[in-house]
């Protein structure tokens, strides 16, 4: 075949496109060229072309159909041309999707894939019967992005006789869900317990420091009654990384979620505005499709939110890249879309409602071959987790709960897009959930901790009135029994938390002691005094010479560590 002919029926299609925009710029026809290819053909093909004009397109579409590769030439041509003269990659697969309608174009292999019954998008139930459900109830919905000038309405070849609210609902929640309220809760529930995107590296370099630090806390918590602290660096060593460890782990999980976010954002704010800029042409396809379909109700909203999703990602496939959270949703989607369906209402908001007829909806699932998972509303016929095949012949009264099988539909309750997104994507797991309870766990157990690290760190402050050449200065005083013997010693200290103290007295001549400090305050002065008695050896010879220890408690949860010395002075003489 020539490229001649090729020219000529590209050059024919052309022809018709133009006389398409004519007739609806003069007649101010609701036949617009994009929305009703099928209708304007036929108007093209009665009214312009001449008998011998006709035969010869027919000649001539004929020879191309013989040749796959013309066909493909042509199709890739209808696609990229209508795409730049909408701007919209959604609207060139649109009008093949039409063309398919067209007898002379029925038999091109080419456009296979192009058409109703084989169009790919999340499948919907859409009951046929009263009673019970079956495989060919499921359908898939196919969505098309196309430009607000090129149609009035959310477009449709089947008769999808339902009102505007559903539809409306489902456009307002898939906004919300990219960049509004839904999106950032979205975020924030993705942020805390969901997958991240993560080198190797850092992988294992995140596991050894959410190891190590339980493995410091309880080393620090089994040995602190042991004598391994006595040394205060190593103790500010080991504290220190208790502190910086989990810090740099929660600072680098912080700053990688707010980059994402950042990127998810950038991202849904294109979409968005490409959705509030466009309208949405919709096929349902699956067996049968040519025929006439009555679609009544609104419990197809999951769906067409995730038709929406899809076909805006496919409209801009390079907005995606700024997004590890989006791309990593897209992909799982491709691959789940054959074997997933839902149900379900959606509010503005996002949620999801209760629908009707819930067992005949799970029948037909279980009656689909490829169906492996459905998402539904969290209502009580749908309190199981899976539900197993038991044959071919399934009841719908007792369709839950079967008791042999081969195989199983896992059951996906949701309340909320968030949730089916976090499910399809699979942006959730079991590992991430326990890393999250874990992390929590870990977090709350330092929040405990802070106050002894702190005090353990930056021991509280006492300050000794006395000193060696000040006693004058009277901050201590001696009491004497009846025989003129020393019997007791006061000391005042300046002390901010005087319960944190122990003062200890050594000596060759008096008997050691370790007292508390008493909270008795002085007129005017914040100040405490430590009351030492003061009984010698039996003995004791020589001068009563001793040192005054100031030690602070350590604790750490509870645990008692050795304590710590923060002065180290002679004893008053009596």
């Amino acid at each position: 075949m020539s490229s001649s002919q090729l020219d000529r029926l590209q050059q024919r299609f052309t022809q018709f496109w133009r006389f398409a925009e004519r007739e609806a710029a003069e007649r101010q026809t609701t036949l617009k060229p994009l929305a009703h290819v099928q209708e304007n053909w036929e108007d093209w093909w009665d009214s312009e072309l001449a008998s011998a004009e006709r035969a010869e397109l027919q000649q001539l579409m004929s020879v191309i159909g013989r040749n796959e590769a013309a066909q493909q030439s042509f199709v890739d041509w209808v696609a990229e041309w209508i795409a730049e003269r909408y701007q919209r990659r959604g609207a060139g697969r649109w009008a093949l999707a039409q063309l398919t309608q067209l007898p002379l174009f029925q038999l091109w292999k080419c456009l296979i894939p192009y058409r109703p019954e084989n169009l790919r998008g999340p499948n919907a139930i859409i009951l046929r019967q009263p009673k019970g459900g079956s495989k060919e109830d499921i359908r898939p919905l196919a969505l098309f992005v196309i430009p607000k000038e090129a149609t009035d309405h959310l477009y449709h070849l089947v008769n999808l006789e339902t009102n505007d609210a559903p539809r409306r609902d489902a456009w307002e929640a898939t906004l919300s869900l990219l960049n509004g309220f839904a999106f950032w809760a979205l975020l924030l529930s993705w942020g805390l317990w969901g997958c991240k995107p993560r080198r190797s590296r850092i992988r294992t370099l995140q596991w050894i420091g959410w190891t190590l630090t339980p493995g410091i806390l309880l080393f620090l918590f089994f040995t602190a009654p042991f004598a391994y602290f006595a040394d205060d660096q190593v103790l500010t060593l080991i504290l220190g990384a208790l502190v910086i460890i989990p810090s740099l782990l929660l600072l680098y999980a912080l700053g990688s979620s707010v980059r994402e976010g950042l990127g998810a954002w950038r991202s849904g704010k294109i979409w968005a505005e490409l959705l509030r800029q466009s309208h949405l042409c919709l096929l349902i396809g699956g067996a049968g499709a040519r025929q006439p379909l009555q679609v009544k109700g609104p419990s197809f909203g999951v769906e067409l939110c995730l038709g929406i999703l899809l076909a805006l990602h496919e409209e801009a496939l390079v907005t995606v890249q700024q997004s590890w959270l989006w791309r990593r949703f897209f992909d799982q989607l491709s691959q789940k879309l054959p074997g997933w369906n839902g149900t379900g209402e959606v509010t503005a908001s996002g949620f999801i409602k209760q629908v009707n007829r819930l067992d005949d909806k799970i029948a037909a699932s279980l009656d689909h071959p490829n169906i492996t998972d459905m998402i539904l509303p969290a209502q009580k016929e749908a309190r199981l987790r899976t539900v197993r095949r038991s044959g071919p012949e399934l009841s719908t009264a007792n369709c839950i709960g079967q008791a042999a099988g081969t195989s199983e539909l896992r059951l996906h309750r949701c309340r909320h897009l968030i949730k089916v997104i976090l499910t399809m994507g699979n942006l959730v797991n079991r590992w991430s959930i326990f890393g999250f309870i874990a992390k929590l766990a870990l977090v709350v157990l330092l929040g405990f901790a802070v106050t002894d690290i702190i005090s353990l760190l930056h021991p509280p402050s006492l300050q000794p009135e006395w000193v060696e050449e000040a006693q004058r200065n009277k901050g201590y005083r001696c009491y004497f029994s009846p025989d003129g013997r020393p019997e007791e010693l006061r000391l005042d200290f300046r002390a901010s938390e005087p319960d944190a103290f122990l003062i200890v007295m050594t000596s060759d001549y008096y008997r050691n002691r370790a007292v508390g400090l008493d909270t008795n305050k002085k007129e005017g002065l914040d100040s405490v005094v430590a009351h030492i008695p003061l009984e010698e050896h039996p003995a004791a010879v020589g001068p009563a010479r001793g040192e005054i220890e100031v030690r602070y408690i350590r604790k750490f949860l509870g645990r008692r560590l050795p304590d710590g010395v923060i002065f180290r002075g002679p004893l008053p003489a009596c």
